[in-house]
């Protein structure tokens, strides 16, 4: 199976971590993978080094689908992915899992309401995060439990703590 992994956060938190610790599983399992990320992004550099993903950047939802190679689904990480996601789902039919770790709203705006209602599953990391989202989207949502991390912290991560 080939997984197209969607998320254009800045920075390496939580959520980064998660997708990198999923994208090592899934490695293990022997499932090819690519990441769709920001270019020089944290989450880039680290893919890079500890998986063998392939990796397309992109600097907006909009740009990037000529590049990434045909898929059979895409996990999207983070909010602006859903609408890459949605986009490649309306060029190529390729179905998309939203993964939701925050309980913040999502926004009301009629193309987010189309971004969560083409998902084929939503998923929230705990059961309030799935709650909360299916209130808003009238929708199951899949209450999946973040992972442990194996990987070892960097010394910079470990100075924040």
């Amino acid at each position: 199976m080939h997984i197209v992994h969607v998320n254009f956060a800045r920075g390496f938190r939580g959520g980064e971590r998660q997708t990198l610790n999923l994208m090592h599983g899934l490695s293990n399992l022997g499932h090819k993978q690519t990441l769709v990320c920001r270019p020089s992004s944290e989450l880039m550099r680290r893919s890079f080094h500890e998986t063998n993903a392939t990796i397309i950047t992109s600097k907006h939802p909009l740009l990037g689908h000529r590049n990434t190679p045909r898929a059979d689904i895409i996990h999207v990480h983070e909010a602006r992915g859903a609408y890459w996601a949605l986009l490649e789902f309306a060029l190529r039919g390729i179905p998309y899992i939203i993964t939701r770790r925050v309980v913040n709203p999502i926004s009301s705006s009629w193309l987010t309401r189309k971004v969560y209602a083409k998902a084929s599953v939503l998923a929230g990391v705990s059961a309030d995060v799935a709650l909360r989202l299916s209130a808003q989207t009238i929708r199951k949502v899949e209450v999946i439990l973040d992972s442990c991390s194996s990987l070892n912290p960097s010394f910079d991560e470990v100075k924040r703590i």
